[in-house]
């Protein structure tokens, strides 16, 4: 989920470097898998498991959600499709994806927090300066709704709005996001 941004800058520079060939999808995903380790995601997995005694494999389900949202952006749905094409088949079905994503966006935070930490193994970072750009996006609704709420676009809509920020560390590598409305936090 969120935590991806960050890493996507060290998959993005590993996935154009790699000639895709007949198998290249294959070799994407291997090589993404070795950032993800590095990254410690499957130890912040391990750590989920243990807090919330689920029983889908979480690990699984963040991993293929990574590399599908890499190699071949989609929804979660045809992610679980993508992630049926891989060599490794999904020990997980649909409604365990869409179970994980309550405990993903649950332990955001954590997950980013336990990311960054881990991103000074897979390379230097420029920590001394960090940037932060947001944006607004909208929704066509009527009325306010949870973490929905009325606020000021730069388009003049007056529909509401949340605003998501993210986190860069001085070589532009996310380090991190978050989600506001209207002088409110909401992750």
């Amino acid at each position: 989920m969120s935590s991806k941004y960050w890493i996507f800058r060290y998959i993005h520079y590993i996935k154009y470097r790699i000639e895709f060939t007949s198998i290249g999808g294959l070799a994407s995903r291997i090589t993404l898998k070795d950032v993800l380790m590095g990254s410690g995601v499957y130890k912040i997995c391990r750590k989920l498991k243990q807090k919330y005694k689920f029983k889908y494999d979480i690990n699984a389900i963040l991993s293929d959600l990574i590399y599908t949202r890499i190699l071949e952006p989609c929804s979660k749905r045809s992610s679980y499709k993508a992630a049926s094409e891989f060599l490794e088949k999904p020990s997980y079905k649909l409604h365990d994806v869409y179970r994980a994503l309550d405990v993903l966006g649950a332990e955001c935070d954590l997950i980013q927090a336990e990311v960054y930490k881990n991103s000074h193994y897979l390379g230097k970072r420029n920590d001394k300066i960090l940037y932060y750009d947001c944006s607004n996006y909208y929704f066509e609704i009527e009325q306010e709704d949870g973490t929905k709420k009325y606020g000021k676009s730069k388009e003049h809509r007056p529909n509401p709005i949340i605003q998501m920020g993210l986190f860069m560390d001085g070589a532009l590598n996310p380090s991190g996001n978050t989600t506001t409305w209207e002088n409110g936090l909401i992750s």
